[in-house]
């Protein structure tokens, strides 16, 4: 027969295995949480690389120029007097119909407004001279009184940004 001294060590062993056992289940529970917070992150990392691609493909100067440029001159034209309206909408109609180089050249025959700002920031956006855009894009955002002081905000300057993004890598 087994001693007390045996059946005490045998009963301690089997507690010890019991135990680890369930520090062992425990540590895969673990692993497979670990694998699955790896997994969710790498499929979260991959839809947000997916739509900033998605969204980087779909991104054109023109889309910002309907976007901002027409709305914007309709609302502020009602409540001002600007000097030389025939002109600037000529501009206008020129940027719509996308032919920039023609608005800078009536742009630049014009007295120095708001309008004229805007209107050749756009303009020269189309053409994507970003220099220019830059310059302009300062002008407005120093001068807290500007029309369109409060269209240069962080989505235009984001969009611009990856547009230069886009020009470097695709030309």
């Amino acid at each position: 027969m087994l001693s007390e001294k045996t059946i005490e060590e045998r009963l301690y062993l089997e507690k010890i295995s019991q135990d680890v056992k369930g520090v062992r289940a425990q540590m895969k529970k673990e692993d497979n949480l670990v694998t699955l917070s790896v997994r969710w992150s790498s499929a979260a990392a991959i839809l947000l690389f997916s739509f900033f691609s998605i969204y980087l493909v779909q991104l054109d100067t023109r889309s910002i120029i309907e976007e901002k440029c027409y709305t914007n001159y309709t609302r502020s034209s009602q409540s001002e007097n600007e000097k030389d309206p025939p002109r600037l909408e000529a501009a206008l109609q020129q940027i719509n119909s996308e032919n920039y180089e023609e608005a800078v050249e009536i742009l630049n025959d014009l007295p120095e407004s708001d309008h004229k700002d805007w209107f050749l920031l756009n303009a020269s956006l189309g053409l994507e001279d970003y220099d220019q855009v830059d310059q302009l894009m300062v002008k407005i955002q120093n001068d807290e009184e500007h029309l369109y002081f409060n269209q240069i905000d962080n989505y235009l300057l984001y969009d611009i940004y990856l547009l230069k993004i886009k020009r470097k890598i695709f030309n």
